[in-house]
């Protein structure tokens, strides 16, 4: 039987895994190896709950064509239980368009906490939280910090 700690650290290392493989280097096929069937998101710029990992894979598709060249430095990652709670900075390139704005070349850098919980082996609930206000910033479509 595998002690509390051994499940928090291989509960850590596939949270890892899957920023790496599916959100940097966009391996979408591996998707299922890492999201449960019925995988549920929590994201405050999704109405709703977003259902399965197919949803989980469009977004991140809608995201990737607007910065294809994304890149995640894992700021912390740390598990509890069956929870694995990862700080991370996103950065990128706007060179496709996004939420309907047309490319601008700009380098971005987003900040997000998500808490992943993981069960039997595979992320089965993520509740995210990111800067989208900074980024519509960065991309010239949001009010400056001055307003």
């Amino acid at each position: 039987m595998a002690t509390r700690q051994s499940r928090e650290r291989r509960n850590e290392v596939l949270v890892r895994r899957f920023v790496e493989e599916i959100v940097t280097e966009q391996h979408y096929d591996r998707i299922p190896e890492f999201f449960a069937d019925d995988y549920v998101r929590h994201d405050p710029q999704v109405p709703g709950e977003a259902r399965g990992p197919e949803r989980f894979e469009e977004a991140l598709r809608t995201f990737h064509r607007g910065f294809p060249d994304e890149t995640i430095v894992i700021d912390d990652l740390f598990g509890r239980g069956d929870r694995v709670c990862l700080r991370y900075t996103a950065r990128a390139t706007h060179t496709g368009e996004f939420a309907g704005l047309e490319p601008t070349g700009r380098p971005v850098e987003l900040t997000a906490i998500a808490v992943h919980r993981v069960e039997d082996g595979r992320v089965a609930e993520t509740w995210v939280e990111y800067d989208s206000l900074g980024l519509f910033r960065q991309l010239g479509a949001g009010p400056s910090t001055g307003e």
